[in-house]
């Protein structure tokens, strides 16, 4: 197998490439193709890094969002239509309209009222603005994940991974405040910070 011009297989260890034998890549093609044919998706591209979201069921976790936003009609509990369509200006620039708003429940822990419908939209916001003064919560961001806290039960209701550079929301069961403290002391202890404990 031939890899940027180079034989499969060279000692050079400057660039390690990864080598899918024939099997291997025919099975990610397959893949590949089966999500393509399923659903929508959105790809974000950083420095070495790609993220696929799909955006009929992913969820970014957005600080810069001013409203929860989503372009699936079909996810709405309740829903109610704008008499009148509004335009929104979205991150990247690209103008959308709001077709209405309504509750939506993105995993089995949060519910979201006063999301936004919008058609046009590329994939699933959650704003954490909206989230933490609408709904009494705290997000946690560390390096590869974040966290949701409920301040009123000390819960964990909701929790956030790392792709690419975005934080999309994953599926989790609530928590106590003692798991959120474990996790915490443990960044604490990774980093290297000293403790007082008086």
């Amino acid at each position: 197998m031939t890899i940027n011009g180079k034989q499969g297989g060279n000692s050079d260890t400057t660039s390690s490439p990864t080598i899918l034998v024939s099997d291997e890549f025919l099975e990610f093609l397959q893949y590949h193709k089966s999500i393509k044919e399923s659903s929508s998706i959105t790809s974000f591209a950083g420095p070495d890094k790609t993220c696929l979201i799909t955006s009929s069921n992913k969820w970014v976790i957005d600080s810069g969002a001013t409203n929860h936003m989503t372009d699936n009609p079909n996810i709405f509990s309740s829903f109610r239509s704008h008499k009148a369509p509004s335009s929104l200006t979205v991150a990247d620039g690209t103008t959308c309209s709001s077709v209405g708003s309504g509750t939506v429940k993105p995993t089995s822990s949060i519910t979201l009222s006063s999301v936004l419908s919008l058609p046009n939209l590329a994939f699933n916001l959650i704003s954490v603005s909206k989230i933490t003064r609408d709904l009494n919560y705290c997000v946690a961001f560390f390096p590869n994940h974040c966290l949701f806290l409920h301040l009123t039960t000390k819960q964990i209701i909701g929790k956030g991974y790392l792709c690419g550079d975005l934080y999309i929301l994953d599926e989790w069961e609530p928590q106590s405040i003692a798991l959120v403290l474990c996790l915490l002391l443990k960044h604490i202890v990774d980093w290297g910070i000293p403790l007082c404990l008086c």
